[in-house]
């Protein structure tokens, strides 16, 4: 990527808005055989790139920030532009030496090669359950996004909004829509739908890493820094740190080991009493009152 050149008739809407309205671009070099061209038309400006190649090459970069706000995928402010420009330059080497493949390349252009290249080396109902999961969560969102328009943070927020999304459900026949189920606000079922949007992003990732790896793509770096939600796939460990609680409270003087093997053999026959005791502020639920008691363990007395 060309490092970032100072030009200020281009760095802030109001000195590019302030230019004379012309067929040809206002041009700034930003690196060696690559120029970034802002044109100043009579509604919105657009950003054009172009690369030296003994005839200049021209490409529109992206949409000016003249009327709407940048937000780095479709509408550029100058600093955005440059960077877009850079990828769009490294892309035309790469063609031009046949490295990678010409013509847009979609995210579901991605899919579709990975899905043909895995089921000669995976089972049947892996690959079904690939093809749902990328038909149910990453082609609506993502499908008809180009490969050098993707963004880490457009991953970002597509990565977030699967973990905050309400759960998916079987829909009925012939439904226009998804069938969903709201997410209970608790600390456990936050914890499962960010597991979820890690397992989606995992499977996202080996598609577009073998599409680099084939050569169909210049960089690997807008995945690459899409890191997953930390900690969100071992539930069991809470509920372990809470038995070892209870068994320092009952090897004190006074404790009740017997009350401690009752307790174990309940939190061990019932996933639902397992996250019940997670989810308490240290609150143990009662083996004989059936409700919530005071803080200290039932063995305690």
């Amino acid at each position: 990527m060309p490092r970032s050149a100072r030009h200020t008739s281009l760095e802030t809407r109001t000195a590019h808005l302030r230019l004379k309205i012309r067929r040809a671009p206002h041009f700034v070099k930003i690196a060696k055989g690559l120029r970034l061209g802002y044109y100043r038309g009579s509604g919105c400006g657009t950003w054009i790139g172009r690369r030296y190649r003994g005839a200049g090459v021209y490409d529109t970069i992206g949409v000016a920030d003249d009327t709407a706000d940048a937000d780095s995928i479709k509408v550029l402010d100058y600093w955005q532009a440059q960077e877009e420009a850079g990828r769009w330059a490294e892309r035309q080497r790469l063609i031009e030496e046949g490295m990678v493949r010409a013509g847009p390349y979609t995210v579901a252009d991605v899919i579709k090669d990975y899905l043909d290249e895995i089921r000669a080396e995976k089972k049947p109902d892996a690959v079904r359950n690939a093809e749902y999961t990328f038909n149910a969560f990453v082609l609506p969102e993502l499908g008809l996004v180009l490969l050098e328009k993707l963004t880490p943070d457009r991953l970002t927020k597509w990565r977030n909004k699967l973990a905050t999304a309400p759960k998916s459900v079987r829909s009925k026949m012939n439904a226009s829509t998804q069938a969903t189920r709201a997410t209970p606000d608790d600390d456990d079922a936050r914890r499962k739908r960010k597991a979820t949007a890690n397992r989606i992003l995992t499977m996202l990732k080996a598609a577009l890493n073998r599409a680099f790896q084939a050569g169909r793509v210049a960089s690997n770096s807008a995945w690459r820094k899409v890191k997953p939600f930390r900690k969100v796939d071992e539930a069991i460990r809470p509920i372990r740190r809470a038995l070892m609680m209870w068994v320092e409270f009952a090897a004190r003087p006074g404790g009740r080991p017997d009350r401690l093997i009752s307790c174990c053999v309940t939190v061990s026959a019932t996933q639902r009493a397992i996250s019940t005791q997670c989810r308490s502020k240290w609150q143990p639920y009662s083996l004989h009152m059936r409700q919530r008691t005071n803080p200290a363990p039932p063995w305690i007395i």
